[in-house]
């Protein structure tokens, strides 16, 4: 879900939404294809019970959108993705499985029918791609997030997103901007999608400092087995890191980039079935790699 990844990326990533080939796209192409993929190298666990102990981490995220305009100032997007996690830790004292897949449908409305405003409201469910099941694994989400042009190179972010699934919910404020300091210069503060520092050194070619998060901010996952009462376990992951990165755009609507950087820690956050008994179990930093791609057709 690129909008979460942001949240990839939220995650997480940047936000295709709101970016000029995603937002008005031209009619004779309607599609949109985003590839994304981080891999975290072994990070050793802080506490002493864990010390001989490493996780790696590994996250992908693969979507398909399609834009049905209904009019010149708004548009409706279609959202079909997989993702793909990967936690492995072979000392994990509640379950051991480490991979999951997941599949995520959204519908997306687009529109700048009000002076200066961009809004995009989303709504999307993400569940369990080996076993669908909406009750067990199904997380439903909704992003209302709308951007106000102050002037041609300052713009501010204002919204909220929240989900609600697997005994959980959670809702989080969207604010920030986004400015085009000078011509090379470009940055977005806008919590929780994206905060990063774009450097421009030709049209089409720039580099990138990232502040990038891991995991999506306590967003439930149900395990697949488990170790006792554990069996079944809900959990979710988060991490920071930062990133380097260099990047390739064009005006038609293509961009590709690799980076790495690292990754400053995190935990991942446990609990039994019923979203009882939760424990952290913390770990500490290690190197990133980054890479993605996207584009109109």
């Amino acid at each position: 879900m690129r909008l979460f990844f942001f949240l990839s990326g939220f995650l997480f990533f940047s936000f295709p939404l709101f970016s000029k080939g995603y937002i008005t796209p031209h009619p004779d192409h309607p599609f949109f294809v985003t590839a994304d993929f981080r891999a975290i190298g072994q990070a050793p666990f802080r506490s002493s019970r864990f010390r001989h102990s490493h996780a790696t981490y590994a996250d992908s995220s693969d979507g398909l959108y399609y834009t049905l305009f209904i009019n010149p100032r708004n548009s409706l997007s279609f959202e079909l993705s997989y993702s793909y996690l990967k936690f492995d830790w072979d000392q994990n004292p509640r379950f051991r499985e480490g991979i999951y897949n997941y599949g995520d449908v959204s519908l997306s409305w687009i529109s700048t029918a009000w002076e200066k405003w961009l809004w995009i409201i989303t709504n999307g469910v993400t569940v369990d791609a080996k076993e669908v099941n909406f009750k067990e694994s199904g997380v439903f989400y909704t992003s209302w997030w709308g951007r106000y042009s102050f002037t041609k190179d300052f713009a501010g972010h204002l919204g909220v997103l929240g989900y609600a699934g697997i005994r959980n919910h959670y809702i989080l404020p969207i604010l920030g901007f986004d400015y085009q300091m000078a011509r090379a210069w470009r940055l977005h503060a806008i919590f929780p999608y994206d905060l990063s520092l774009r450097m421009y050194v030709h049209p089409e070619w720039f580099f990138s400092l990232r502040y990038a998060s891991f995991g999506y901010y306590r967003y439930p996952r149900r395990a697949s087995g488990g170790i006792g009462k554990f069996d079944r376990a809900i959990f979710d992951l988060y991490s920071k890191g930062v990133e380097l990165g260099i990047n390739y755009a064009t005006a038609s609507h293509f961009e590709a980039g690799i980076g790495g950087g690292w990754n400053l820690g995190g935990w991942i956050h446990i609990k039994d079935r019923h979203n009882h008994h939760p424990k952290y179990f913390r770990y500490k930093g290690a190197p990133y790699g980054h890479a993605y791609l996207s584009f109109n057709f």
